[in-house]
């Protein structure tokens, strides 16, 4: 529940057909049931602050005691903990929702996770179902990262949410001991359950269809194409980004028949690094900016042993040939 970075950095008891323990960000929504407990707080809800529970549990190990109530106790080893709760309004249930399978957990997470992690806190991620098909879709400064997941399941929806709660819920997932979770649509939002956690993601409702842009990320794209090794794009960008952190005036990407350089100028000096392509169509020498640092969290993502290069007329494309692309949005320069 903590990794979820709850609204005012607290906690929520309350009654459901059981007890439950819960929390959200404002867009994230996580219920923990907690049958074993005999404790009704009926019309209310107890709230108990976050970072108190934190550093207790931080640094114990084995059992812990705990009673539930207006004083919330836990007792472990040495140790003891009282907090006081916070009597506030009862929680609205959320409607029952429709099951509608089952997914990977961990293919959820990687989903998320790839698209999100070059944002910042001002920025959204877009999720798009369709088609038995998940999008999810981040933007940050000209460099946007798209997965697409074929999740198998019948549900369309559109959703923006913030980037702080699309990290929440991939620390959460990272904890879900489950390997598949159970998906249900309740009032059009995807809900997931792993036994006795539930998962629920709202956010704004874009209007209109969705972006294009997913349908070309992942279409069939002509020459010029450069392939690559993943690895070498991954220490290619690594390198640069370092560099990059200490001061750059400018960063370029830079194409030709061989190689794929990044130059890095600094208020005291220049870098330059490149490495080898593994094959080259029709390839024409293009340079355009470059946000090193983004590009390298992205493609420090990519699993597949080839990438594949593009030029197009929205930027310069890169992919995994799978369910992973980036866009460097820009002007090209021949």
């Amino acid at each position: 529940m903590g990794s979820l970075e709850p609204l005012r950095r607290e906690l929520l008891f309350f009654w459901e057909d059981g007890l439950k323990l819960g929390a959200t960000d404002g867009c994230l929504f996580a219920h923990l049931s907690l049958p074993w407990f005999d404790f009704n707080p009926k019309r209310i809800a107890l709230a108990v602050p976050l970072d108190p529970l934190k550093g207790f549990l931080k640094e114990l190990k084995g059992s812990i005691e705990v009673e539930i109530g207006e004083v919330l106790r836990l007792k472990a080893e040495k140790n003891s903990l009282e907090i006081r709760a916070r009597k506030k309004p009862r929680i609205s249930p959320w409607p029952k929702g429709v099951t509608l399978g089952e997914v990977s957990s961990a293919k959820l997470r990687s989903a998320l996770d790839f698209p999100s992690v070059h944002l910042t806190d001002a920025d959204t991620v877009r999720l798009v179902a369709s088609g038995g098909i998940l999008y999810v879709m981040g933007h940050s400064e000209g460099v946007t990262g798209v997965s697409k997941w074929q999740w198998g399941l019948d549900m369309s929806f559109q959703l923006i949410i913030p980037y702080a709660s699309a990290r929440h819920l991939v620390k959460c997932l990272e904890m879900v001991k489950k390997e598949t979770l159970a998906v249900e649509a309740v009032e059009g939002y995807p809900f997931f359950k792993a036994g006795a956690l539930m998962l629920g993601i709202t956010g704004e409702i874009p209007k209109g269809d969705p972006p294009e842009l997913l349908n070309f990320l992942f279409s069939e794209h002509q020459v010029p194409t450069w392939v690559v090794l993943s690895k070498e794009m991954r220490s290619l960008f690594s390198r640069a980004a370092k560099v990059e952190r200490f001061g750059a005036t400018r960063t370029i990407l830079a194409f030709s028949e061989e190689k794929i350089q990044v130059i890095v100028e600094t208020p005291y000096g220049r870098f330059v690094a490149y490495e080898g392509v593994q094959g080259a169509k029709d390839p024409s020498k293009c340079e355009m900016p470059l946000k090193a640092e983004k590009v390298w969290r992205l493609v420090s993502r990519f699993t597949h042993e080839t990438a594949f290069w593009y030029k197009s007329p929205k930027g310069m494309l890169l992919t995994d040939g799978k369910s992973k692309a980036i866009l460097l949005e820009g002007v090209i320069r021949q």
